[in-house]
C-alpha cells in the first residue's frame, strides 16, 4: 500500500503526463524512483528557502532563524 505522499507524487506525475511515457501500467515500476526524485526535489526547494531566510538575517536574525528553522523540519515531517 503506497502513503499519501506516494500517491500524491503520482497524482502530480499524471497531471504532467509522465503515465504517458511508460505505457499501459505507468508507474508501478517506477513509483520508488519518482518518489525518491520528487523528495531530492523538494528538499533542495526547501534548503533554498531556508537560506533566503537566513539572508534576512540582517534585519531580525530571530526571525530569520525560526523561519528557516521552520521549513527546513517540513522535511522532516
Amino acid at each position: 500500500m503506497r502513503s499519501e505522499s506516494e500517491m500524491n507524487i503520482i497524482q502530480i506525475a499524471r497531471e504532467a503526463k509522465l503515465d504517458q511515457l511508460w505505457g499501459d501500467d505507468p508507474l508501478s515500476d517506477w513509483s520508488v524512483e519518482l518518489t525518491r526524485f520528487a523528495t531530492l526535489v523538494a528538499d533542495a526547494e526547501r534548503e533554498a528557502c531556508a537560506q533566503v531566510c537566513e539572508r534576512l538575517a540582517t534585519w531580525d536574525t530571530a526571525l530569520a532563524i525560526v523561519c528557516a528553522d521552520a521549513i527546513r523540519a517540513r522535511g522532516e515531517e
